[in-house]
């Protein structure tokens, strides 16, 4: 009976200084630098030059925009310094900035051109650091990354989060962090994260103001950025990779020279099938895409299945035209953005044990079939276009 009475006030104990523990791993939201965006750039020496946007929560809290709202308060602001490694630039900012530096809000990493020139090789801290997001978007702009994290937006209330909804709209490339990583460190598989650049509006009222727009996607070879696609190699480099989710396509009217026809992509799908004769390998890839009708220039006759047949035909050769141009620029580069080493890999492992040490060089001389299958699924909620009456 002791015994119980003593192993029970022993629980009694423990669960006690349990309690009055207290939050002892707590941190005040006052004592943190939260880090919203992160800038790379090549720095003299060979070193790396690293930005961070960080967040001012009391502005960012009262709605403020990123040029300062009515207190004159900036929503965030940035801070730089230069290493050896993103891990010194990292101590050497947190000897100037008077907060801790908090990762784990991070949603983007932006990589300056002349950094991704000399080599993604510092990206191993944003993997090793348990505080950083590996769910981050990343971005390469053709210049200074820093300089995009300074500028005024609008709708958003700082640049990152203007990238950021860029990048869930999908007009073009998507890639994550851990999906870089992962690419940088797989045989078979060349990396691409989308490009963006700064550039001045157009809009009338808002000649000089700068924006923030995507232009492409970058192609690295190894670890180094290899080249550009501009956007309609881009936009075929998607439905290549299988990765084209949303967007649409405008083709001319069969029935109209000089009108249009715009199509919405509903869904889009990418089959890769490798066939090795006499020790010499064939890809064949077919593309699938269901397409709804948005809109149709001057008459119309969508009941007749020929003239939907006809638009159909239309919408495969654009899709053809710009895979083909995506294709002849990575045979160019001798790059594979599209992942097909890692096809052969699973469907010819004794071939590409063959050639897996000189991929890319091989890759640039395969012959690949492109074949491109499209549907219209649906044509609105009206027929024939409306015209008016003579």
């Amino acid at each position: 009976m002791r015994k119980t009475k003593l192993s029970l006030a022993v629980i009694i104990i423990v669960a006690v200084s349990f309690l009055s523990a207290g939050c002892w791993s707590r941190r005040e939201i006052e004592d943190l630098g939260i880090i919203s965006a992160v800038a790379l750039d090549q720095a003299p020496g060979n070193k790396i030059q690293l930005s961070l946007l960080i967040l001012n929560p009391t502005a960012y809290a009262a709605g403020q925009g990123n040029g300062g709202g009515g207190g004159g308060e900036e929503v965030g602001f940035v801070v730089s310094a230069v290493g050896s490694t993103i891990a010194e630039a990292t101590r050497n900012i947190a000897t100037t900035l008077p907060r801790e530096i908090f990762w784990s809000h991070n949603r983007l990493v932006l990589i300056g051109g002349d950094y991704a020139k000399s080599g993604l090789k510092d990206l191993d801290f944003l993997s090793r650091e348990r505080g950083t997001r590996l769910t981050s978007w990343v971005m390469v702009t053709p210049g200074r990354a820093v300089d995009l994290l300074k500028v005024k937006t609008t709708l958003e209330k700082t640049a990152a989060e203007t990238l950021a909804e860029l990048n869930r709209s999908r007009v073009a490339l998507q890639v994550k962090l851990f999906q870089l990583l992962a690419a940088l460190s797989t045989k078979g598989v060349s990396p691409v994260a989308p490009r963006v650049e700064k550039t001045m509006s157009q809009e009338a009222g808002a000649q000089g103001q700068e924006i923030l727009k995507m232009t492409g996607t970058a192609i690295f070879k190894n670890n180094k950025l290899a080249g550009w696609a501009d956007l309609e190699a881009t936009r075929g480099l998607l439905w290549m990779r299988g990765e084209m989710v949303k967007g649409g396509i405008t083709v001319g009217n069969p029935q109209n020279p000089g009108s249009f026809v715009s199509l919405r992509i509903r869904d889009a799908q990418r089959h890769v099938n490798s066939v090795v004769r006499d020790g010499e390998l064939m890809i064949k890839v077919k593309v699938i895409t269901d397409m709804d009708i948005e809109e149709i220039q001057q008459t119309s006759q969508l009941g007749n299945p020929g003239y939907i047949k006809l638009i159909e035909q239309a919408a495969e050769a654009k899709i053809a035209q710009r895979c083909s141009r995506a294709l002849a620029l990575a045979k160019k580069l001798k790059v594979d953005p599209f992942s097909f080493g890692a096809v052969i890999r699973s469907q010819a492992p004794n071939y590409w044990l063959q050639v897996r040490d000189d991929w890319d060089a091989v890759f640039a001389d395969i012959p690949v079939k492109i074949q491109v299958e499209a549907n219209v699924r649906r044509t609105g909620l009206t027929g024939n276009t409306v015209k008016q009456k003579d």
